[in-house]
């Protein structure tokens, strides 16, 4: 794994530092083709040592930087872009709030070190699901912990003038390349596409991204209203908390 002075020493650019979190997902893996193609220069976030080894046998000559070293060292970049591809509980999965709340405190508070230490501007870009915007009640699980994670961020610049955070709410991703279940869906090199567009950008935005993350938030309000015509709410039953994040 490169030390410190490697990470130090990046060969920056005019372009935003990428500074990658969740390099191991598909997404990650999506994004760091993309930053090969546009140039951007580009840091690997690893949360252990095993992932600072396994980004070293993906990534050959890209830089890493472990949650466990001195963050001090952060090379001076006029733009750093801080590339959330996933924070908090992984879906599907058996909800386990014990575990699930312990992890993302570790990971919050290392992020908070690093917009901490990064100097010059700061782009935050969470890649959130359009689940969080109006979750089921077989889905709060894991939808309430992407809105805890969106809060989180933002209170964490919200004392720095020079930083600001985007939000894609993704749909369905598919792989990048082979057939896709449905064409509505979002491939993983379209989400890596977007989220480097948003970071040239100067303003904060929050989207949706795909067209399933639309149809699918529009049905949602449908349903919201038939709860406000009503006021009547389907009971949440034992199996579906059981498999919030599963079904």
């Amino acid at each position: 794994m490169p030390s410190r002075s490697a990470a130090a020493s990046l060969q920056l650019s005019h372009k935003p530092l990428m500074l990658v979190v969740g390099g191991k997902t598909r997404l990650g893996d999506a994004l760091m083709s993309e930053i090969r193609r546009t140039g951007n220069p580009v840091l690997l976030l690893a949360r252990s040592t095993a992932d600072a080894s396994t980004f070293a046998q993906r990534f050959p000559g890209v830089a890493v930087l472990g949650d466990f070293q001195d963050l001090t060292n952060l090379p001076a970049s006029p733009e750093t872009c801080l590339a959330i591809c996933a924070l908090g509980p992984v879906h599907p999965t058996r909800p386990s709030f014990e575990s699930d709340a312990a992890a993302l405190e570790r990971d919050l508070a290392t992020l908070a070190r690093v917009i901490c230490c990064c100097s010059g501007r700061i782009h935050v870009i969470l890649v959130s699901t359009v689940l969080a915007l109006a979750p089921g009640r077989d889905r709060c699980y894991y939808g309430g912990f992407k809105n805890l994670v969106e809060s989180v961020l933002a209170r964490m610049i919200a004392s720095r003038p020079d930083a600001r955070l985007s939000v894609l709410y993704a749909g369905r991703l598919v792989p990048s390349s082979g057939l896709s279940i449905s064409s509505a869906s979002t491939r993983y090199s379209t989400l890596a596409r977007k989220l480097l567009q948003v970071s040239a950008g100067e303003r904060a935005q929050n989207c949706l991204v795909g067209i399933d993350a639309r149809l699918w938030l529009a049905l949602r309000c449908l349903r919201l209203g038939a709860i406000v015509l009503t006021g009547r709410l389907r009971a949440i039953s034992l199996s579906q908390r059981d498999g919030d994040a599963r079904a």
